[in-house]
């Protein structure tokens, strides 16, 4: 008999998957804690970078106001001079000169306008000098120049205004019209009344005479119809043909020069020589007064030609003349736009001549002062050496433009080296004030000196008289 052995067999079912129900729920809890991990740190991170962008935000911030406010340059005060508008704008006579180079005296003009205007313009003065208190370093600026002449005015009329405002008669104008500048009588004039309470109404003007070139004057008969239109009568405007004022010559009438045009050529033992140059291409040379203030005579030496030259206009106090010549020049200074109180600057001229020779000489240096001798207005003191025979030389700057007339030098050994020149303003004032023409020169291309010094020698010029 064979024996058997039992066995009971369990089911586990149950208890493995209660274990596998313990197992995942704690590998979900391991992940819960690797989110709860990661979730801080990018968190942190997220807040790092948050802290880092604002830290540089502000940096930058702190870094544009240090160089903002640290390192900005100093405003530079402006001091605008020369109020008076260029031509061919309307001007009044009484603040100044007309508009043809050299000195004139204006006659019988009150007002003048431009071509097709229909009457004169108002008699408002010009604006005062502007003046503005910045702090820092001053700066001469030469924003508008004075009155000056131009060698593209042409077309223009001149008007004579008689105000009358009675008897029905507002104003008696007359109008000179002139081919330009140079013309030496009026093309054509016409003289006509104005209505009183009429002054907009063009069509109620009367013509009351006309004149061609050098004819005769053609005097308008006035009907009693016309008169009664117009709003008075024709005795009225008969007597106010006498207020026509009509012109016989050019558009100014100029002055007897300082000196005439010598006839012979310089003598030799009798002469004394400063320096000069063209300030315009009609052969107008600015020089100083006290080159020119004893001679009879004046002649140019330029490019090594005597050229007869005649003194039109001086300023004692400013120590300036004008000298004309008969003689276009191709090559003239530009004066500067602005003078600046530091920047450097070459004098030219002819010093010393017998002992140094008649080459023209060069001399560098800088601005040292924008006020002259005991902190007068109209001079500037710089460092460029300069001589007897140097004044009436140009001081110009490193782009070739003129900021200077170089007239005198300190004797005092302690003041050796210091030079006084003209300003450029209180030159254009002088030339404009005499209707001379100039330019300005608004590049702000800066030279070579040795280029500045090859253009300069072109136009500055010796300038010999005899006493």
């Amino acid at each position: 008999m064979s024996k058997s052995n039992e066995y009971i067999t369990s089911n586990y079912d149950a208890l493995n998957a209660h274990a596998e129900g313990v197992v995942a729920n704690e590998k979900e809890l391991r992940r819960l804690k690797r989110f709860r991990v990661d979730r801080f740190w990018i968190r942190n991170v997220g807040m790092l970078m948050l802290a880092i962008g604002l830290f540089a935000i502000l940096l930058a911030t702190a870094y544009y106001i240090y160089k903002k406010y640290s390192t900005a340059e100093p405003y530079i005060e402006t001091k605008i001079v020369n109020i008076i508008e260029q031509v061919p704008g309307p001007v009044t006579v009484l603040n100044t000169v007309e508009q043809v180079p050299g000195p004139v005296t204006v006659i019988e003009v009150i007002k003048e306008v431009p071509i097709g205007s229909i009457s004169p313009p108002s008699t408002s003065s010009p604006s005062p000098p502007i003046i503005r208190n910045i702090p820092g370093p001053a700066r001469i600026v030469i924003q508008k120049v004075p009155m000056q002449a131009s060698e593209n005015i042409d077309k223009f009329t001149l008007w004579y205004k008689k105000d009358m405002n009675k008897d029905g008669i507002a104003s008696v104008i007359t109008g000179a019209h002139y081919d330009n500048v140079d013309s030496l009588i009026p093309f054509s004039q016409n003289c006509y009344a104005t209505p009183q309470g009429n002054k907009s109404n063009i069509n109620k003007d009367i013509h009351l005479a006309d004149k061609n070139g050098r004819d005769d004057i053609e005097w308008q008969k006035i009907s009693n119809e016309e008169a009664e239109i117009f709003g008075a009568t024709v005795k009225v405007l008969e007597g106010a043909k006498t207020h026509c004022k009509f012109r016989t010559g050019g558009a100014i009438v100029r002055k007897d020069p300082v000196t005439p045009y010598p006839s012979a050529l310089p003598p030799k033992g009798i002469l004394g020589s400063g320096s000069g140059f063209y300030v315009n291409n009609k052969g107008y040379i600015l020089t100083n007064n006290h080159v020119i203030d004893k001679c009879s005579k004046v002649w140019i030496e330029h490019n090594n030609e005597d050229i007869p030259a005649s003194v039109l206009k001086t300023n004692k106090k400013h120590d300036l003349a004008i000298i004309e010549t008969n003689r276009d020049s191709e090559f003239f200074v530009k004066f500067t736009e602005f003078i600046d109180p530091v920047e450097d600057v070459m004098a030219l001229g002819f010093p010393q001549v017998d002992l140094l020779g008649k080459e023209i000489k060069r001399n560098k240096g800088s601005i040292s002062s924008l006020t002259g001798m005991q902190g007068n207005d109209y001079s500037l003191q710089h460092t460029a050496l300069i001589q007897k025979g140097s004044s009436g030389g140009p001081l110009l700057n490193n782009k070739g433009s003129l900021v200077g007339v170089n007239y005198a030098k300190f004797k005092d050994n302690d003041l050796q080296g210091i030079g006084l020149a003209i300003q450029a303003v209180t030159a254009v004032n002088f030339l404009g004030g005499n209707s001379v023409n100039f330019e300005i020169n608004k590049s702000k291309v800066k030279m070579d000196w040795s280029k500045v010094y090859e253009q300069g020698k072109k136009f500055t010029v010796r300038v010999l008289c005899a006493k």
